[in-house]
């Protein structure tokens, strides 16, 4: 298994969210977008404090170029490449211009709780955002920073995903543990809290705190059950591959594969706790998965052998500090974590 060649790496950065033209990294200091291939600079805005504002704002090259200060808990980018959204632990969600980093609209969902952050955000479409917080899920237009809906949660939000027009969001176990939100809202039951939610054209998949996977789609519900620890990351390729991960367990589901057929285990050495998971772009079911012990992997279900289950080796890999999160942007490989961002030579991952 060869080892990933590091093009650039990036100090302090700990979220990273990317489509295959704009990486947009997140540390304590800032946010900025990135070239891909060589890890420089698009654009930055630094954190300033609240205080700093006011001074601030007499030069206003300056004050464009600044974020009053917060920790970033969520961030995303619209499919279009035209917005970039990130959420805070004091409850703002900002909404930038992807292509100069310039603040288009900033909106605060505090509704004077003590626990107000944003849990989640994530783009319905590609001028509308949703995001979350313990007890609302918010859309907002990304242009204006206009409240399009609001509504109160029962319960926590625990999760949240949104594509094409719909929002899902994920609570504890009971009959309302799923909120469909679409020209309608609709409420969707299951037996175990709601870990992390992905969805694509009508089809939702929930990762359960039980160690299952429910998707939901066409008036059913299939389980797919064998993860022994909650199931916390879950996503969808672009040609309908469904990933879950929970504890030491990897593995994905080809579309519209029948139900008792194989799976593919995704191996690794030294069966490692799996954090987080993502897709390439394109037609080939190739994947990274981060471990918490640092190391990145990269598989491609493609190359599973005939066993049952099916298992797929890891074509390559990165030994990090750390690693929370991993994304692809211009077919190259990203990984940001708590020592901060790398970026991966290998060109397209095309192994």
């Amino acid at each position: 298994m060869p080892r990933a060649a590091v093009a650039w790496s990036r100090s302090g950065a700990t979220l990273v969210a990317a489509t295959a033209h704009v990486a947009v990294l997140v540390d304590d200091a800032s946010i900025a977008a990135v070239e891909p291939t060589t890890g420089a600079d698009r654009w930055t805005r630094r954190k300033v404090a609240a205080s700093d504002e006011v001074a601030l704002g007499a030069t206003e090259s300056i004050a464009a170029a600044t974020t009053r200060c917060g920790k970033a808990a969520a961030t995303a980018v619209a499919a279009s490449d035209e917005y970039v959204a990130v959420g805070f632990d004091d409850g703002r969600v900002e909404v930038l211009t992807a292509a100069d980093g310039a603040l288009g609209a900033t909106v605060d969902l505090g509704d004077g709780l003590l626990d107000r952050g944003v849990r989640g955000v994530a783009f319905a479409k590609s001028d509308v955002v949703a995001a979350t917080t313990p007890r609302c899920v918010v859309l907002i237009a990304a242009g204006t920073g206009a409240v399009v809906k609001r509504l109160a949660l029962d319960r926590p939000a625990t999760a949240l995903a949104a594509a094409d027009g719909v929002v899902v969001v994920g609570a504890a176990a009971g009959s309302d543990a799923l909120l469909v939100v679409d020209a309608a809202t609709a409420k969707l039951a299951s037996p175990a809290a709601v870990c992390a939610l992905a969805l694509r054209k009508g089809r939702y998949a929930a990762g359960c705190l039980d160690g299952a996977v429910r998707i939901y789609g066409g008036g059913d519900v299939t389980t797919w059950a064998g993860f022994q620890a909650p199931v916390r990351a879950v996503a969808f390729s672009g040609s309908g591959w469904l990933l879950a991960a929970g504890g030491r367990a990897l593995a994905c589901v080809a579309p519209g594969l029948d139900r008792g057929e194989a799976s593919v285990l995704f191996v690794a050495p030294r069966r490692p706790r799996w954090a987080h998971a993502a897709w390439r772009p394109g037609p080939r079911p190739i994947l990274a998965a981060a471990a918490v012990d640092g190391r990145v992997f990269v598989f491609d279900a493609g190359r599973a052998d005939d066993a049952v289950p099916r298992a797929a080796a890891p074509v390559r890999y990165l030994d990090l500090d750390a690693a929370a999160a991993v994304a692809f942007s211009g077919g190259r490989l990203l990984a940001a974590g708590h020592a901060g961002a790398v970026g991966v030579a290998d060109d397209d991952c095309e192994f």
